[in-house]
């Protein structure tokens, strides 16, 4: 299974960065939004000057809208990002579990993929 990525993390920013309410991003080369919508998405976050990226956070309530082959995808996040924490996704197909490569990192506060939407 191969995955294409451009994720968008929408942050808030305050004395540190941290995630918001929802992360977003493209979802690409599926059939439908439903089929984007089953997929189990993993956030893994490597906190600044750690070499060890901490255990993944399962996605839940993920939402996915569009037109195949990319859907918009979004999900509420909880995890708490300083500067310099690299944020990366994966998706995994539920039926088989085969889990993509993750995605081009986010590393706060503004290196990031094309696409990165930062609000204040």
């Amino acid at each position: 299974m191969k995955k294409t990525f451009c994720i968008t993390i929408c942050l808030s920013l305050f004395s540190t960065i941290v995630l918001a309410q929802t992360a977003q991003w493209n979802e690409s080369n599926v059939a439908s939004a439903i089929q984007a919508q089953g997929f189990t998405y993993r956030l893994y976050v490597t906190p600044a000057g750690s070499p060890t990226t901490n255990a993944p956070v399962i996605l839940t309530s993920v939402t996915c809208t569009g037109v195949a082959p990319t859907v918009l995808c979004s999900a509420p996040v909880t995890v708490s990002v300083v500067t310099g924490t690299k944020v990366e996704l994966t998706a995994a197909d539920s039926p088989t579990g085969l889990e993509s490569a993750k995605g081009v990192p986010f590393i706060s506060p503004a290196v990031a993929p094309t696409g990165l939407k930062i609000t204040p």
